[in-house]
């Protein structure tokens, strides 16, 4: 039975074996699919759709109805799951391609099946977009550090090239975004947000050089996209202003075609670019939009989105923490500290972490080195926050009020890599984690000095710590430990760090997601319920049980629902459980959502 987004109210007519008849009602939910996370998007002119690469699903937007819906999922069509979708292309007969972590998928627009077109060898990188040559019949896929890969499709299986050339610089932009083949000059371009260079690969030998678009005496901002157009023979370079240029891909000259973002930076982040007549597609991944760009004007317009709440998008989110004060989450979002009101899902800048609001003194004070947010602490009266960076080392405590931020540099030897802080009652001291070091340190908050509470790296090699928290009474640290690297022993579990002795025990066992790949350089948060009796976790990558609660006394693991209980997630980081037992968590994107415990259903509560 076809039903509509919304409530539906069924009614059966009932025959029974005697030949009674009577009628039953049925209360049906279609929830509306929403996008998550999108990395990119194709258009598909022949049907008058765009297809939308949403991190582990493929939505269709419908340019006559202007309908969204799910084209392929766990839940729809049939072959091996997303992993983690970047790009997708569209090709002659109307398939899709799809960028799959190392994986190329193609996908059938109709039914949804899956199945692998390319895989590419160990040790290979994330491939991050994927464009085909339907004339030759060969795929270039793009990976993390632009380096080509060419299958030949012809050949059964396909054969992957490695590149010639060496990659530029890698910086840290995460990578490509877009890339676009031309074949009057046999070469695949490009584009990451970490300059206005364009990359030019060479098809046939790997050789690759940076083209700089010229923008007319004006400033350039970094790129955000490109496509190829073939009707002119040319490329359109969209950077993250909204600026659009033409790249002739023969004399490599380029010109400006529009700049709508000379008057101000765009307040949305885009990413890719497919074009069409007369609007070329664009997602906006922070703010969960597809916008439709006029190719002569640069005007942009919404599609379609899945925002829940007002002010800026919150941007990818690495920790929140619940503010009872001001029933409020604070969360670290990006390079900025936001604030969501737990009942509207309206969000407000409160600091950035890279030119802090507010400072003391006569000179701004040197600017922490915050880089990836890896732990949130909030005080008892919700007037600070004390943050940790994981690949810096950094503490910093922010003034929630005044947007004053100061680092906490600390004397002695400290962390190397942090992950997650718990502060104690009296807020006079820190605990903080040694992600990979697996140690645990104290930081006094007045004196600013470190001391090393205990070391368990060498019994537990291999191992990593997750995050961590601070028991009611302030005697144990609960961690969260997993797999730093493949063959390691030791599943993820929690344990239990007595602070007076150093003991630490092992109080449950989790699961590994469904790949059983280890976290790398994830971060994660958790919570304990007000009467220590339930540890809530966020586990990463586990679609069957991305959050989890554990009872500490027992060890029983309980799933909190699923991947697809609610709105697709991106990869769940951080969880949080109020004093009157309301749970909340987040994903790697911009969603904030309220779990039901005793259903595992989510909803979204700011995106």
């Amino acid at each position: 039975v076809p039903l509509q987004a919304g409530d539906n109210t069924l009614v059966a007519q009932l025959t029974g074996t005697d030949g009674t008849t009577a009628e039953q009602t049925i209360a049906a939910v279609r929830r509306a699919p929403v996008l998550t996370m999108p990395a990119a998007a194709a258009l598909d002119a022949a049907s008058g759709r765009v297809y939308i690469a949403d991190p582990r699903q493929i939505l269709t937007f419908d340019l006559s109805a202007r309908a969204l819906s799910v084209t392929s999922s766990g839940t729809r069509g049939g072959g091996p799951d997303f992993t983690q979708l970047t790009h997708l292309a569209v090709v002659e007969d109307g398939g899709i391609l799809a960028a799959d972590f190392q994986r190329v998928l193609r996908v059938d627009p109709v039914t949804g099946d899956r199945s692998v077109l390319v895989e590419l060898p160990s040790p290979a990188l994330p491939i991050r977009t994927v464009v085909q040559d339907p004339p030759g019949n060969r795929l270039f896929a793009v990976g993390l550090l632009k380096e080509l890969y060419v299958a030949d499709l012809d050949s059964p299986p396909p054969i992957l090239a490695a590149p010639v050339g060496t990659p530029p610089t890698f910086g840290f932009g995460g990578g490509v975004v877009d890339s676009a083949y031309a074949p009057s000059v046999d070469r695949v371009y490009a584009v990451e947000p970490t300059g206005p260079g364009v990359v030019v690969i060479d098809a046939a030998t790997g050789e690759n050089s940076q083209v700089l678009l010229d923008g007319g005496g004006l400033p350039l901002s970094p790129l955000a996209g490109i496509d190829y157009d073939a009707a002119e023979d040319r490329l359109l370079v969209l950077s993250l202003a909204g600026d659009l240029f033409a790249l002739d891909p023969a004399s490599e000259t380029s010109s400006v075609v529009s700049r709508p973002g000379v008057s101000g930076t765009a307040p949305k982040t885009l990413s890719g670019l497919s074009i069409g007549d007369p609007l070329a597609f664009t997602v906006a991944p922070a703010a969960s939009e597809l916008i439709g760009l006029d190719v002569s004007t640069g005007g942009q317009e919404v599609q379609v989105g899945s925002g829940v709440g007002t002010g800026a998008p919150s941007g990818f989110m690495f920790a929140a923490r619940y503010d009872a004060v001001g029933d409020r989450v604070v969360a670290a979002a990006d390079l900025r500290i936001i604030s969501v009101d737990f009942a509207t899902g309206d969000r407000e800048v409160i600091a950035n972490l890279v030119e802090p609001l507010i400072f003391s003194g006569t000179e701004p004070p040197p600017l922490p080195d915050f880089f990836l947010v890896s732990g949130l602490a909030l005080s008892a009266d919700g007037g600070r926050a004390w943050l940790t960076d994981q690949l810096s080392a950094t503490v910093a405590e922010l003034d929630l009020g005044s947007g004053e931020l100061r680092e906490l540099s600390g004397s002695g030897s400290g962390p190397v890599q942090i992950a997650g802080i718990a502060v104690n009652a009296a807020e006079t001291g820190a605990f903080v984690g040694d992600r990979i070091g697996l140690s645990v340190y104290r930081l006094d908050l007045v004196t600013e000095q470190w001391e090393l509470i205990a070391d368990f790296g060498p019994e537990h090699a291999g191992m990593q710590i997750q995050s961590l928290v601070l028991d009611e009474d302030g005697n144990r640290l609960l961690l969260h430990l997993t797999p730093f690297r493949a063959g390691v022993a030791d599943g993820p579990g929690i344990y239990s760090l007595d602070l007076a002795s150093g003991q630490l025990l092992r109080v449950a066992d989790l699961v590994a997601g469904s790949s059983g790949a280890p976290l790398g350089f994830a971060s994660s948060q958790m919570s304990l319920a007000a009467d220590g009796g339930f540890l809530y976790v966020a586990q990463g990558d586990n679609p069957d049980a991305p959050y989890v609660r554990v009872d500490l006394e027992s060890g029983e693991v309980t799933a909190l629902g699923t991947a697809t209980s609610g709105p697709p997630l991106f990869t769940p980081n951080a969880i949080e459980v109020t004093a009157d037992g309301r749970v909340f968590a987040t994903d790697g994107s911009s969603g904030l959502y309220a779990i039901d415990v005793a259903t595992g259903q989510r909803v979204i509560v700011s995106k």
